[in-house]
């Protein structure tokens, strides 16, 4: 218990002090734009001070503005592709800040810094003066949408490369997978022994064994499976897994919704099922090994439960296969931000609950 509250506090300290040090560095890129523009406005208009109050009272709204931009119009339109929208979004900004701009400057910035009245011929409407204060308004939102952009970019290179690394350590997991000598060696002793007892049941488990090796072997070479293949995969392996048990009730395995039509990356739910099987308590008739799977809409929920065996207390998060942390991974790499993944072990029991969005 001591242990568990000791690691979410450190975890807690590293959550703020990566806040703090984002908030660093927003100010320190505030500070070091006030002092940029100041200087170079300062110098050209030879009243250095003027400038700096000019440039302090502007600051508000190029945060707002830069900020709008950073948060929401970047995010939601230009990196989804969404270039129209972007475009027409922008342009009406870009009109609307330079609009502001003026008007601020003309009714606010202006009688409290001058001592003179506008001359008679300022033109509010001069197209001029206005493009001067949009390029000069937005080269903070350019600056900084420029690094966000970039490192955008050199996270998703990161997250590519990571992917690519973590689909070969996923395959050369999956060929042992394929080749494990003790789950054939139980699949096809199992299904010897039938042989004596029930044929018929016998060849349905051979040919269930033969679906798998196929599936595992041919069908999984690609980033999507259609989803009623893979669920077709999982009840085979819980049928064969059934013919081990002494008492195969203790599974309940239910499926719901429409699985047609959907798609989802291959062997992505199979280890957690795995794992339900490994570390159950076999002889726990209170508590049933639950594999729930529930096809709504636009997303697929999950969800397992088992009681733990004794001997197995600690050891939940080893299971065979690609493991729970490897699956863990591949969930933030294929399905960033489109996944919710809960993990309970409470009283005994062991509890997955997985959302997947957009399959």
């Amino acid at each position: 218990m001591k242990a568990s509250i000791f690691v979410e506090e450190v975890f807690c300290m590293e959550i703020n002090k990566k806040k703090t040090f984002r908030v660093l560095q927003h100010v320190l890129f505030w500070i070091a734009f006030l002092f940029l523009s100041t200087s170079v406005s300062g110098s050209l208009n030879e009243k250095f001070s003027k400038t700096l109050l000019l440039t302090l009272t502007s600051i508000p709204t190029d945060i707002l503005i830069t900020y709008f931009h950073l948060y929401f119009i970047i995010p939601r339109y230009l990196l989804t592709r969404k270039f129209r929208q972007f475009f027409i979004l922008f342009l009406i900004t870009f009109i609307g800040v330079v609009l502001f701009e003026r008007t601020y400057y003309v009714y606010v910035q202006y009688p409290l810094f001058y001592d003179n009245p506008l001359p008679d011929s300022f033109n509010f409407w001069r197209w001029s003066s206005l493009l001067y204060i949009g390029i000069y308004a937005y080269a903070v939102v350019f600056l900084a949408a420029s690094i966000k952009l970039l490192k955008h970019w050199i996270q998703s290179q990161q997250q590519r490369n990571e992917l690519e690394i973590r689909n070969k350590e996923g395959e050369i997991a999956l060929l042992r997978m394929q080749v494990n000598p003790h789950f054939l060696f139980n699949s096809l002793n199992n299904i010897h022994s039938l042989i004596n007892v029930n044929k018929d049941k016998a060849s349905d488990a051979l040919v269930m064994l033969s679906d798998i090796m196929r599936y595992m072997l041919y069908d999984t070479n690609t980033n999507r499976v259609p989803l009623e293949n893979e669920i077709h995969y999982i009840q085979s392996f819980i049928e064969l897994q059934k013919l081990r048990l002494f008492n195969p009730q203790i599974v309940n395995f239910i499926t719901e919704g429409t699985i047609y039509g959907k798609f989802i990356a291959p062997m992505i739910l199979i280890p957690f099922v795995e794992n339900a099987f490994k570390h159950a308590d076999k002889q726990n008739k209170f508590h049933k090994i639950q594999i729930k799977i529930i096809a709504e809409r636009d997303a697929l929920l999950f969800e397992s439960s088992n009681a733990i065996a004794e001997n197995h207390t600690g050891q939940i998060n080893k299971s065979g296969g690609i493991g729970l942390q490897n699956v863990k991974r591949r969930l933030e790499l294929i399905y960033p931000d489109k996944h919710e993944l809960q993990i309970n072990q409470k009283n005994d029991i062991f509890t997955v609950h997985l959302i997947i969005k957009e399959i």
